[in-house]
């Protein structure tokens, strides 16, 4: 499913060239869902732009369904973000002028599907926001939000599943709601899912938990606290 051998990704500063990843090298199988942890700055959310072919600046070999990103067009890569990956970013960018509801069904527009409001629908009462659906981003909570990013990330039912904090916002109920979500996810539909959390409970309920520091990578026993 996804296959990274020697990545190297820097970056320049003031202060000169920051090496970010440093010869990282892992696998996920179809299927899993993989915890990413590490301290801030170790490099979590730039693996998951690699991974998500939203940076192509890098060094080393990057594997997804059998394709090398690198290798990829730019028309091959946008199709490969809009139509096989999920993006839940820290931020939710949410577009202000749409309801809930219009915000999950944002992917059909792009991906050039007929809007299917049911499932968006669906996906919000999956998320616990179905009485939330006509509400404009203004008037839900910062975690709220982050639970519509999630749903919109999932409206078109993406192979690969990439989160970068995805319960940070959320009280413990809705976190554990929302695990739950990524875990039956995984299960019932083949969906990969790489998660980026400090969040313990996400470590537990994950197939394999990989920690990033100093720009390398090690796996750790499931539940493990580095």
């Amino acid at each position: 499913m996804i296959r990274v051998e020697g990545l190297e990704r820097s970056h320049r500063t003031e202060d000169g060239v920051l090496r970010v990843l440093r010869g990282v090298s892992f696998s996920v199988a179809e299927g899993e869902l993989v915890a990413l942890s590490g301290p801030s700055g170790a490099g979590k959310s730039t693996l998951l732009y690699v991974l998500g072919g939203l940076d192509r600046g890098y060094g080393g070999t990057v594997e997804v369904f059998g394709r090398d990103l690198r290798r990829m067009s730019e028309a091959e890569l946008a199709a490969y973000r809009n139509r096989e990956v999920g993006f839940v970013f820290q931020a939710s960018h949410l577009v202000p002028g749409l309801s809930a509801l219009e915000n999950v069904l944002l992917p059909a527009y792009f991906g050039g599907a007929p809007p299917a409001r049911k499932r968006a629908l669906e996906l919000l009462e999956r998320v616990g926001l179905a009485d939330r659906a006509a509400h404009p981003p203004s008037r839900l909570s910062g975690g709220e939000k982050q639970r519509v990013a999630l749903a919109r990330a999932l409206y078109l039912a993406p192979r690969l599943l990439l989160a970068d904090e995805p319960t940070g916002a959320l009280d413990p109920d809705n976190a554990r709601r929302i695990i739950g979500l990524l875990r039956d996810l995984c299960r019932e539909t083949r969906t990969t899912a790489v998660v980026a959390s400090h969040e313990p409970e996400i470590w537990v309920a994950a197939d394999r938990h990989l920690r990033l520091e100093e720009g390398r990578v090690r796996e750790l026993s499931v539940g493990e606290v580095a």
